[in-house]
């Protein structure tokens, strides 16, 4: 995870967002996977929040940048260590994303 988190940073994906709206409660946890090639081997999942809230404008805001950060880098190419693919398969990778830090475990 970390080795994911510092290639979001390092590769331009994921900005601070502090400065947004009801920035201290905002977060977004992403499962991911990946295939041999760098790129996700399924589309990224939501998993908190379940869904998009469609009532609650500043986290729908920040799910649309969190969801930008993963389809640039994705565009960019993942370097995913050998020992990932020594997991079982499919194996799923949480991100969680934070206004102030950017994406972490």
């Amino acid at each position: 995870t970390d080795i994911l988190v510092s290639q979001l940073r390092d590769k331009e994906c994921w900005a601070d967002h502090s400065d947004m709206a009801d920035a201290k409660r905002l977060k977004a946890t992403y499962r991911v996977s990946f295939s041999r090639n760098g790129k996700f081997s399924r589309t990224p999942e939501l998993i908190e929040p379940s869904r998009k809230p469609a009532n609650d404008p500043p986290l729908n805001t920040f799910i649309v940048h969190a969801e930008r950060a993963l389809n640039k880098c994705n565009q960019i190419g993942w370097y995913v260590p050998e020992d990932y693919f020594r997991l079982p398969q499919p194996a799923y990778i949480n991100l969680e994303f934070l206004p102030k830090i950017g994406a972490s475990q």
